[in-house]
């Protein structure tokens, strides 16, 4: 589990790699740990490069990525879905579809045992590029249909849900990826604080009536 795979950076040989990542959920660390399995440990039947600067690579990497889906989910949830240029939204479609294959053979066992097998550094390779096409697209296209960009999202979520990779990569930004919104929290306290002084406030002038009346509604408002 996350845990499991978050305590490899505590061993006695790695202690000083796991020094640099306190700063973060067990989820994190653990998917910055997938991150260096998946591409950055050199060959998969070789010798692993394991070291600080290859995690702080894989760290800098996972964060690239969540950026790129982030940056999607967004342009997403602005997008109006109007009529734009119908060739980039099926350019779009075809370079999903080639590098979602690229990435899948990559990960498929080899047709003959002399094969390269589990080829992690081309699989990342073809998800950053996965991101980098839909980075490119929303940059393009202000706003436009949003099929083409929720596709692209959607298979990039079904590989990293396929390698293990936990919600704090796959959904980060969103609930439930633990990223609420702040902003819409912000408001909502905001709005609960202004109706809590209005209510203070119109006591406060009230220069009859109960004042326990007044503490009700405060009281009320709260609980709202």
């Amino acid at each position: 589990n996350d845990q499991e795979v978050a305590d490899n950076f505590r061993t006695k040989n790695d202690q000083e790699v796991a020094d640099n990542f306190r700063t973060k959920n067990d989820q994190e660390v653990a998917d910055d740990f997938r991150i260096w399995c998946l591409g950055l440990s050199g060959p998969h039947d070789g010798t692993a490069t394991y070291s600080k600067s290859r995690m702080e690579e894989a760290a800098a990497t996972r964060k690239r990525l969540v950026q790129s889906l982030d940056a999607l989910r967004r342009w997403i949830q602005n997008a109006d879905d109007t009529d734009a240029d119908a060739d980039r939204c099926h350019a779009l479609h075809r370079e999903t579809a080639s590098l979602v294959e690229r990435c899948l053979n990559a990960l498929m066992p080899p047709p003959v045992p002399s094969a390269v097998s589990f080829d992690g550094p081309a699989a990342l390779r073809a998800l950053l590029a996965l991101a980098a096409a839909g980075e490119r697209h929303i940059a393009a296209v202000p706003s436009g249909p949003t099929e083409p960009v929720r596709s692209l999202l959607r298979r990039t979520e079904e590989i990293l849900h396929l390698l293990g990779f936990s919600p704090a990569t796959i959904a980060a930004g969103t609930n439930e990826g633990g990223g609420a919104d702040v902003d819409a929290c912000l408001d909502l306290l905001a709005e609960a604080r202004r109706k809590v002084r209005t209510k203070a406030a119109e006591a406060l002038k009230e220069k009859e009536g109960d004042p326990r009346e007044a503490l009700r509604e405060i009281l009320r408002v709260c609980d709202e």
